[in-house]
């Protein structure tokens, strides 16, 4: 069986070409084997320039204006061989179900809103629960935290907003049995 290393990283934009050039730097510098990234800002033009310099597989999706973005990016020579990708027209999630070294799985890279978390997690749901018997290998930006007593410990008691959100997130993360690791 073989190791990967994988990262997940909000990088706060990569749409001028140096920002893209040290973020592609880092990972191949660092042995990155699939890299899921949140937050990329990338326009739709700028996705189709991304994919001709960086070498790999890509699965992005880009937004109308420098705003949201989620990324899938897997190493030349991973063996990995996709199937099926589902994109979010918001620009805020892909999906890739597809095998890696010859076993099932689903990718992922999430970049959750800010407000309406909870219609957010539902439309997500749906899109996953085709996928439900293949294991997830989900890298997420949730704009939220699961526990915001424990978060929150040494600051300002959380607002009622900042309860609901983790409450959507804690909920669908709980139906989904999955884990924050």
């Amino acid at each position: 069986m073989s190791t990967y290393t994988i990262f997940t990283w909000n990088v706060r934009g990569i749409h001028t070409p140096k920002r893209r050039y040290s973020i592609y730097s880092y990972l191949k510098r660092h042995s990155v084997h699939i890299a899921f990234l949140q937050d990329t800002h990338l326009a739709l033009p700028e996705v189709s320039r991304l994919r001709r310099r960086w070498r790999g597989q890509l699965n992005a999706m880009g937004y109308s204006t420098f705003a949201k973005g989620a990324l899938i990016w897997i190493r030349p020579g991973v063996p990995f061989v996709e199937e099926v990708q589902i994109v979010d027209d918001q620009g805020r999630y892909v999906l890739v179900q597809g095998h890696l070294a010859g076993r099932a799985l689903v990718l992922g890279s999430i970049y959750a809103p800010n407000s309406e978390q909870a219609s957010f997690f539902h439309i997500l749901s749906c899109q996953l629960s085709g996928w439900s018997d293949y294991p997830w290998l989900l890298g997420w930006d949730f704009n939220s935290v699961l526990d915001p007593i424990l978060d929150f410990s040494f600051s300002p008691l959380p607002t009622a907003p900042t309860m609901a959100a983790a409450r959507a997130l804690s909920t669908w993360a709980t139906n989904w049995r999955l884990l924050d690791i």
